[in-house]
């Protein structure tokens, strides 16, 4: 699973989508929201950037381990992860802003 703070920190590292943050009723809808708009945004992506997503924030593959899978170099995997992320930040801006 992703989290909001996933696109809205310019982090390498892999985010905790269960790290801290709020909680009550208010923040879970809201929660739910985000996650139901993200898999609408997901959905929209090509194969190669969900599978990408997939291996680096479900499966935790690091970018080299994917470049294996994919058949591409490490670099050019975290092109790909940049530009995925900005194109997902793009579809998701009204829950960044």
């Amino acid at each position: 699973f992703f989290s909001l703070d996933d696109f809205t920190d310019n982090d390498e590292t892999h985010a905790n989508p269960l790290s801290e943050s709020p909680t009550g009723p208010d923040h879970e809808v809201q929660d739910n929201d985000f996650q139901q708009d993200l898999v609408k945004a997901i959905d929209t992506l090509p194969e190669r950037e969900r599978l990408l997503m997939s291996l680096y924030y479900n499966d935790e593959l690091n970018l080299k381990e994917i470049g294996e899978v994919l058949g591409v170099s490490e670099s050019r995997v975290s092109q790909i992860h940049s530009q995925t992320v900005i194109r997902l930040r793009s579809k998701l801006r009204e829950w960044i802003e």
